[in-house]
């Protein structure tokens, strides 16, 4: 069942019993004021029929000189009194002391305890009588009191008709309902109307989220109409927008996930598929030709080592994605010695110098991950660099930050491949990658390492004329060189 028509119907449902109610009450209370006024009336009309007997009685006695008129008398004149006084429908009855009939006028009966309860009673007693009618029910009104005549105590009761007043009840009781009946239609559907009409946005609520759940997250709602749906509104474009993030961001994740399995099943692949090959071969001809062996075993230890290699980044490429770092104080000209000192045997190897230019600086840092860091950064540009040139370490401040570059003069990287160089297993020459013991990691590591230390890692390459890859690391300090008895350091390593 619908919101809107659940409401409606509880609306109308409510406001009907309500006049109903009301209405009811009304009439009820109309009803008894006039039931008694009737009562009122009846009563004032008996006691008017009491004192027009007794006079009767007193003037007759006077009249004819008489010490005390006789009973017959009595009844005489309250029958000429009550045909003179009472109504075509009335009726009245003239009882002894004993409660025995006198005289009485009207077709009635003397309802049974009647005579009981007015003697009983020391003013007028008024009773409503209801009984069987060849007309219906029919109810009337008994009033009725003890009077003394002539010494004696006698019983007069009177009675009037007032169905009338109770059809009349009974007739607007009939009228309320058939009123009630059409106002319940009306408002019905007045009700059922205005709250489709107000419950209108939310259907186009429920149908934006129903797009929305179907996939369509670019779907948003148009925040106007009151002040409850413009803040659902908004909410619901704040969800929307939330969760058209989130799903790109998954996909996008899922799809580097892709990439990185692609990239990683590639790379183990290759140096595999020569450990196996040269492994044969070793078994095959370990006898027949002793000369290979050596050749072989080389190329299965070149391979191995690169596995190894790659498993060592992979290990710590995760380690820094999931880890939590303790970043403490440290020395970052500390940090690019100690990196410069373990390239000497290297550097003399490939005949390429590394020269440092460092301040007393210190950064919030986790010591280990940043030297792995910086090491990673002077590794590939050392491999990038051609034999005789120079790659340059330096850091400086900027502002309320520490700015580290590395810098070298080799070939450089196409500006279209540059956006991609910090991807796991991104590498521009995969030959020479390979052949240096290069897996694609090395930049991906760098800019994990460097989000975690909330730094900025940017590259800026020309081919044929060399790559500075720049490292801004915010929140350093500078040491007061006068207390450290230090300055700013520059060397050459070669």
């Amino acid at each position: 069942m619908k919101l809107w028509f659940k409401l409606a119907s509880a609306s109308a449902l409510v406001t009907i019993i309500a006049v109903n109610l009301t209405m009811t009450w009304l009439l009820s209370v109309n009803f008894s004021a006039m039931l008694q006024n009737e009562r009122d009336n009846a009563a004032l009309h008996h006691e008017d029929l009491c004192t027009v007997i007794k006079d009767a009685v007193a003037y007759e006695r006077l009249s004819t000189d008489a010490f005390m008129i006789t009973e017959q008398r009595i009844i005489a004149i309250a029958e000429k009194i009550f045909a003179a006084r009472l109504r075509e429908d009335d009726t009245a009855f003239l009882l002894n002391e004993e409660g025995s009939v006198l005289t009485m006028i009207g077709q009635e009966t003397l309802p049974d305890g009647l005579a009981n309860a007015v003697a009983d009673e020391q003013t007028v007693y008024t009773l409503l009588h209801t009984a069987e009618h060849h007309s219906g029910q029919e109810v009337r009104l008994y009033c009725g009191s003890s009077v003394r005549l002539e010494g004696a105590r006698y019983f007069l009761l009177n009675s009037s008709r007032i169905t009338a007043l109770y059809e009349r009840y009974h007739h607007q009781e009939r009228t309320v309902q058939g009123m009630s009946l059409v106002c319940t239609l009306l408002l019905s559907g007045v009700l059922l109307s205005m709250t489709k009409l107000f419950l209108h946005p939310l259907d186009r609520v429920n149908h934006t989220l129903q797009k929305i759940a179907a996939g369509n997250y670019q779907q948003r709602l148009p925040s106007h109409g009151s002040e409850e749906l413009r803040v659902l509104s908004e909410n619901v474009n704040r969800m929307a927008e939330s969760v058209e993030e989130n799903y790109r961001r998954m996909a996008s994740l899922a799809e580097e996930r892709k990439q990185f399995i692609d990239s990683l099943a590639h790379e183990i692949k290759t140096p595999l598929t020569s450990i196996l090959g040269f492994a044969e071969l070793l078994q095959m001809n370990a006898d027949r030709h002793p000369e290979v062996v050596p050749d072989y075993a080389a190329v299965i230890c070149e391979e191995a080592a690169r596995l190894r290699a790659l498993s060592g980044k992979l290990m710590e490429l995760v380690s820094t994605a999931n880890g939590t770092l303790e970043r403490i104080p440290t020395r970052l000209d500390d940090l690019l010695q100690e990196v410069a000192a373990a390239f000497v045997p290297i550097l003399k190897v490939r005949d390429v110098t590394l020269s440092t230019t460092t301040e007393p600086l210190v950064i919030a840092a986790d010591r280990d991950l940043f030297k792995s860091l910086l090491y990673n950064l002077v590794d590939n540009a050392v491999k990038a660099s051609p034999p005789q040139t120079a790659v340059t370490l330096a850091c400086h401040t900027n502002g309320e930050q520490a700015v580290i570059t590395v810098s070298d003069h080799g070939q450089g990287i196409p500006e279209e491949e540059q956006q991609r160089v910090f991807e796991p297993f991104y590498m521009t020459d995969k030959s020479r990658s390979r052949k240096a013991g290069g897996a694609g990691l090395g930049l991906a590591l760098c800019a994990e390492i460097a989000r975690k230390h909330d730094a900025v890692i940017s590259l800026i390459s020309h081919p044929h004329k060399g790559t500075t890859v720049t490292v801004t690391v915010p929140g350093q300090s500078v040491i007061d060189e006068s207390e450290e008895g230090g300055a700013a350091h520059d060397a050459e390593t070669s």
